[in-house]
């Protein structure tokens, strides 16, 4: 029982450990946000994505995914796929499956937001004509 307790309590431990320099990237993130600069705050999110991957620690890694989308977005506000396929390519790399049911979730959600963002375009589309449908 107790080197079970003392097990919690040093994992505990090393995570915070593990999380106070995320705190500083993401302190440096905020800093290059509030000067409007998506380029730089993206460089060192990706940092953190990297390191996150590496150490397997799923919040930080969901977390810099969602930045990396979001300042995609503001250098290319057209270039909307990129969350997409970083999402995707998250999934495949996963094997715990809390971070793939979240990052599932959060695919989902963009695909409805896209589909609403552009519905009017996708509903008028004409359909194709003489064309065999494989399965896929």
């Amino acid at each position: 029982m107790f080197l079970v307790h003392v097990f919690g309590i040093y994992t505990q431990n090393s995570q915070t450990v593990n999380n106070k320099h995320y705190v500083k990237d993401w302190i440096r993130v905020a800093e290059f946000e509030k000067k409007s600069l998506p380029q730089s705050a993206a460089k060192v999110v990706d940092e953190i994505l990297s390191k996150a991957i590496e150490e397997e620690n799923s919040p930080q890694a969901i977390k810099a995914v969602i930045h990396l989308g979001k300042y995609d977005l503001a250098v290319d506000a057209q270039n909307d796929s990129l969350i997409f396929r970083n999402l995707r390519q998250m999934l495949l790399k996963s094997n715990d499956m809390v971070e793939r049911a979240v990052l599932h979730s959060m695919l989902g959600e963009l695909y409805l937001q896209y589909y609403r963002k552009d519905s009017w375009n996708i509903n008028q589309r004409t359909g194709l004509g003489g064309t065999l449908y494989r399965p896929i």
